[in-house]
């Protein structure tokens, strides 16, 4: 039995270079399987030349912001989730 993989958790399958206060419809435009919908709705699409740090893994990175409201998305995964099974995600703050 396989696990469950993220599509795209690397945010390397993209249309963008900086995307920086990309809205939500234009987030999604540009990057596949990760959808944006929070309030804020404005993520950054980040790479090490746009000069905001580094990624953790590969190329790619986003930047969430939070003021009145938060910016949110969703990754999709390879195949639906098992009840039976615990699963977990870590996240790098920087």
């Amino acid at each position: 039995m396989s696990s469950q993989q993220l599509l795209n958790g690397s945010f390397e399958i993209n249309e963008s270079g900086c995307g920086i206060n990309l809205v939500n419809d234009a987030f999604n435009d540009r990057v596949e399987y990760i959808t944006a919908f929070g309030g804020q709705s404005e993520i950054d699409l980040l790479i090490d030349f746009c000069e905001y740090g580094k990624a953790g893994h590969e190329d790619y990175f986003i930047a969430l912001y939070n003021y009145n409201f938060s910016d949110a998305f969703s990754f999709e995964i390879s195949r639906p989730f098992n009840a039976q099974n615990s699963t977990g995600c870590d996240l790098l703050r920087g």
